[in-house]
């Protein structure tokens, strides 16, 4: 479906509805698989964050909408003109993923099983965590910062349905992947005695306004129209409430 450049705006605005029928049908289940920490919570985690990685990459090719954007709108994209930012932003979230895989994985009670064990040695454990999963982890984690520094041609223009698809799967695995972040951390948090705090509210939304606002001020940020950024933070206050209350 081919929607008038002026219009296109609406197609995060359904990613963003979309997206909080699955907070609402997928939360719960994701929680209590994250709970197990099992292989098959760091797949989830890490298909997710995989496919939000192509969908950002598409998302940097489209062409803007408009030659004039607004100019508060420009300024706080940060990813679209900021070499500076755009590393540290991706390196912040590269180390989140990876710790979210490491603690899925149970590194920290397989280390102490390694250490324990009275026949593997000094070289055969470093060699364990120099090539095994870890090294995995860390490669997937930093795929992301590498699709943000990479040059990008804007190819795809406005008139066109790839546009209009790319542009709302890019918001979707935004809000997808924040969904199963909120999922891991309201595991967590279980795991920590739960409960309702103010604290970590304020610490996620901390977080997720540096992992996660400055795309979809890119994302905004292609057409100049900022109603799409309502549906989202509407979003975003459904899964902090959903992680720690």
């Amino acid at each position: 479906m081919i929607l008038p450049p002026q219009k296109l705006y609406w197609w995060p605005i359904a990613a963003d509805f979309l997206a909080i029928l699955l907070v609402l049908a997928l939360f719960a289940p994701l929680e209590q698989l994250f709970a197990q920490r099992t292989a098959q919570g760091w797949a989830v985690v890490a298909a997710v964050y995989l496919f939000f990685c192509f969908a950002i990459n598409g998302l940097r090719k489209l062409q803007p909408v408009a030659a004039e954007r607004p100019a508060w709108l420009t300024q706080f994209n940060v990813l679209g003109r900021a070499s500076g930012w755009v590393v540290g932003l991706g390196l912040v979230m590269a180390i989140i993923v990876i710790l979210i895989q490491a603690d899925l994985n149970q590194l920290a009670e397989s280390t102490q099983i390694v250490v324990q064990n009275p026949e593997l040695h000094e070289g055969e454990v470093t060699l364990y965590y120099a090539f095994g999963p870890a090294l995995m982890w860390i490669a997937l984690g930093l795929f992301y910062v590498l699709v943000l520094v990479t040059k990008v041609d804007l190819r795809h223009a406005p008139t066109t349905t790839r546009y209009g698809l790319t542009y709302f799967w890019s918001a979707l695995l935004t809000d997808g992947l924040l969904l199963v972040l909120s999922a891991y951390f309201a595991s967590l948090w279980a795991r920590q005695g739960g409960g309702t705090a103010v604290l970590p509210f304020f610490g996620l939304l901390l977080l997720y306004t540096i992992l996660f606002d400055p795309l979809r001020l890119l994302h905004a940020e292609k057409t100049g129209q900022w109603w799409p950024l309502l549906t989202y933070s509407i979003f975003v206050l459904l899964c902090l409430i959903m992680a720690v209350v």
